[in-house]
């Protein structure tokens, strides 16, 4: 089976069961065809070297078993590296122009209940966002909020602005599960820093 990314190009090719990812590797659509009898025909060609990937869903209390290993299609659109706006550490810049209403990214964390996060008392964790769920928050742990001990999805390092570019949205990726696709807001250039409005 072929799980292809938003960009129809950027794929993952493998065994799957039940729609659930078992074992895939990257791969690239290089062409579309019909059938006889009218079914898209594709093919794909597999990236040499590939790493394998698997279904690993974060929990309340699982993140992920290969934290360092860079989703392939962020890792084609987005750098991560020192973020422009000063005391803000880390930042998310676009690697090529991208188009407004486009999933460029994604923010993987673990699955927080709204309510005792927002009952508890003591610090606040800074990469807190509402869930896909109602009543739920995703969150970085402590453990992995560098981006030295973890690569997996670069969404939780996007700064916040007052006219921000991109904005998170639900979805079901084949590796994490149920988590937040980041979704640009308006065109983007080349080089150019990624905010959510605050």
């Amino acid at each position: 089976m072929t799980w292809l990314y938003p960009d129809l190009s950027t794929s993952l090719q493998g065994h799957f069961v039940a729609g659930t990812m078992l074992e895939a590797s990257e791969a690239e659509l290089t062409s579309v065809s019909m059938s006889d009898s009218g079914v898209p025909k594709i093919t794909v060609r597999r990236r040499q070297n590939s790493e394998v990937y698997k279904f690993d869903p974060s929990t309340d209390v699982h993140l992920s078993s290969s934290p360092l290993m860079r989703d392939p299609y962020e890792k084609e659109l987005l750098d991560v590296k020192e973020s422009g706006v000063s005391g803000a550490g880390m930042g998310v810049f676009a690697r090529r122009n991208l188009d407004n209403n486009t999933i460029v990214g994604y923010f993987n964390g673990v699955h927080r209940d709204r309510a005792e996060v927002l009952s508890s008392s003591g610090k606040k964790s800074v990469y807190l966002v509402e869930g896909t769920w109602e009543g739920e928050m995703l969150d970085i742990p402590e453990q992995f909020q560098s981006w030295a001990s973890y690569q997996a999805s670069a969404g939780h390092l996007i700064n916040h602005d007052t006219a921000g570019n991109v904005d998170y949205t639900e979805c079901r990726h084949p590796r994490f599960g149920h988590i937040l696709c980041v979704v640009t807001t308006r065109k983007i250039a080349a080089g150019k820093e990624l905010f959510v409005k605050v």
